[in-house]
């Protein structure tokens, strides 16, 4: 049986706080990703009265953690040392046992001030480069041009939220990096197939359905000279997916978005399975779902969210998101 390695790293954060530990012990760890959210988030329960050099880890002037500080949680089987998040805590649950509320690099964003920007137009990697000039965040972003765009005491994390609601552009961070832009990147997806008598062991939430039994209605937003259209596809009473299309005509987001039905409308596999630990998974990846009795429903899945849970009692997890098929 596989032995689960699970250890936090916490490092202090300012005000002469320079120390780092090592907890090798924890109830529970949680860690929730997804390319729909701009937050990628985690949770860590440490065991009840926990002590460290014999100092209390969170109360008082000296605590040896805070708000802000960096945390690194590995989870993996042993002598693996994968790293499964990394962040800042940005709430303590002053509970029993001790719940540590964490969030990955957005957390430092949603509290930096973007500078004050006016453009009448402006492309996306010019815009992206602007607003976080006084921060050190590394970045990457698609060819977009946004049109106009006033900025004025607005928080970078808060500005990044208005690019996914108004302009469907998804900000989130990939290993340390902040990509802003598509949902997902083809050429850094890794791909692993699960074979359900195998590797899949709870696939109760994922159901296999044929074209004609499911219902997709696709929302088309065209986004051309600072002005705004929006147009609907697809069965009216069916999941609504958006789809945006930058410049060009109606005629270039009808392509988009009936090519985007088709892909939504699929016969396959829809819902979530629970895994091991291994092979690690992030959103974005491709799920190859396989089948000793049943060959012929083979299929690669998009994956869009990945939790990974770790605990005492259960061991460990990941429950795979499904978006959608691809091959």
């Amino acid at each position: 049986m596989f032995r689960i390695v699970c250890r936090i790293i916490l490092e202090q954060q300012g005000n002469g706080r320079n120390q780092t530990f090592i907890f090798d012990k924890v109830n529970k760890v949680t860690v929730t990703r997804s390319f729909d959210k701009q937050t990628q988030t985690a949770s860590i329960t440490l065991p009840r009265n926990v002590i460290y050099n014999s100092k209390n880890i969170y109360e008082g002037a000296n605590a040896l953690m805070r708000r802000g500080d960096k945390v690194t949680i590995i989870g993996a089987y042993y002598p693996n040392e994968t790293v499964i998040f990394t962040g800042y805590i940005a709430k303590i649950n002053n509970n029993v046992p001790i719940e540590l509320l964490c969030e990955d690099e957005m957390f430092l964003l949603k509290q930096a001030i973007a500078p004050n920007l006016t453009f009448k137009s402006v492309n996306l990697r010019t815009f992206i480069a602007k607003m976080l000039e006084n921060t050190s965040t590394p970045f990457k972003a698609i060819n977009a041009e946004l049109g106009q765009i006033r900025l004025q005491g607005a928080s970078i994390g808060k500005v990044l939220q208005v690019l996914r609601d108004q302009y469907g552009l998804f900000s989130f961070f990939v290993d340390g990096v902040l990509k802003v832009g598509l949902p997902f990147y083809k050429d850094t997806a890794q791909s692993a197939v699960f074979l359900f008598e195998k590797m899949i062991y709870d696939g109760m939430e994922l159901t296999y359905l044929k074209k004609d039994d499911v219902k997709v209605q696709v929302k088309g937003i065209l986004i051309k000279n600072n002005a705004r259209e929006e147009f609907t596809y697809g069965d009216p009473t069916g999941d609504i997916r958006t789809v945006f299309q930058y410049g060009g005509t109606k005629a270039d987001l009808d392509v988009k978005c009936n090519s985007f039905l088709e892909q939504a409308n699929y016969t396959g596999y829809y819902g979530s399975f629970k895994t091991f630990l291994e092979p690690k998974m992030i959103p974005g990846d491709y799920a190859i779902v396989d089948s000793w009795k049943f060959p012929e429903r083979k299929g690669t899945y998009l994956i869009k969210s990945v939790t990974t849970e770790i605990s005492v009692d259960a061991g460990g997890k990941q429950t795979i998101e499904l978006e959608r098929r691809i091959l």
